[in-house]
């Protein structure tokens, strides 16, 4: 699974996305080249477009991947917005990769930042425990102002979970939900900053 980072204008992805595609490619290769008959697939995040009605960070992503050979039928684009929301669409997955006769495991690539509060996330209860998830590190993207962003999410994150018993995380997923969603109409924020 690899989640984009932002746009550096209509149809071109910034240096992070662009770095976090190029490791999930490598893994992608090397898995394919010592598993013969696996069955490894990209799901692209993100779902987002710079402006309404123009392409999404997962639509660019998926062109990129087809210009470095992957097929069409490796690549599935998930109906989601941004971490937040994307946990809901990986545990979907994760619930019919149980139904299948096919190795379970996840591989998640994004940068250190945006895992912290990713991690946390995927942490909360609900997780099907007979899948194996891998977290890849993207390092050197991403600026200050955005590192200091999501270490903020993260520590609220920790917080609501510790705090669930009384509600808190609950409230914490539907704010940050509710955040995300706006980016439905267009996303020119950039996460490189």
């Amino acid at each position: 699974m690899v989640e984009p980072c932002h746009f550096v204008s209509r149809n071109v992805l910034c240096a992070t996305s662009l770095k976090r595609l190029e490791l999930a490619l490598e893994r992608y290769q090397w898995l394919s080249a010592t598993r013969p008959a696996d069955d490894t697939r990209f799901f692209l995040g993100g779902n987002v477009p710079f402006e309404k009605g123009g392409p999404t960070l997962p639509e660019l992503m998926r062109r990129w991947l087809i210009g470095k050979k992957v097929t069409k039928d490796r690549i599935s684009i998930m109906d989601s917005i941004a971490a937040f929301t994307e946990v809901e669409a990986v545990r979907r997955l994760a619930a019919q990769l149980r139904g299948q006769a096919i190795e379970q495991e996840i591989h998640f690539f994004s940068s250190p930042w945006h895992l912290w509060v990713f991690k946390t996330m995927w942490r909360a209860p609900g997780l099907p425990a007979d899948v194996k998830t891998v977290f890849h590190s993207v390092r050197q993207t991403g600026g200050l102002k955005t590192k200091a962003l999501y270490l903020g999410y993260a520590f609220v994150a920790k917080g609501a979970l510790v705090l669930r018993p009384i509600g808190a995380w609950g409230v914490f997923v539907r704010f940050m939900n509710s955040r995300y969603n706006a980016r439905r109409e267009g996303f020119t924020w950039n996460g490189c900053a």
